[in-house]
């Protein structure tokens, strides 16, 4: 079977979701790797680092995740568990 390899981190240009058990906010996805994903939301502040989430990437992919980083506008998520390769790939080629 023929499996693509990925960098460690690849750019993009996504549009996701962040759930908590309050609220959903839009966020774009700006690199992801297999672990977590890291971007840009306008209202970032309301998060805070080790806090547990759903985030929706896509249109078909969900994941629980941690926030890892909150900064001005920015923040990195950690998923609990890695994207496959074939998810990985579905998200990049959309």
């Amino acid at each position: 079977m023929f499996e693509r390899r990925f960098p460690d981190r690849i750019e993009c240009e996504l549009i996701g979701f962040i759930e908590t058990p309050y609220f959903k906010i839009s966020c774009k996805i700006k690199n992801i790797t297999k672990n977590g994903v890291g971007g840009t939301m306008m209202i970032g502040h309301v998060l805070k680092p080790g806090q547990k989430i759903v985030v929706y990437l896509g249109q078909h992919t969900v994941r629980p995740a941690t926030i890892r980083w909150i900064g001005t506008g920015r923040y990195g998520l950690e998923f609990q568990s890695a994207l496959s390769s074939r998810e990985l790939l579905l998200l990049v080629e959309a």
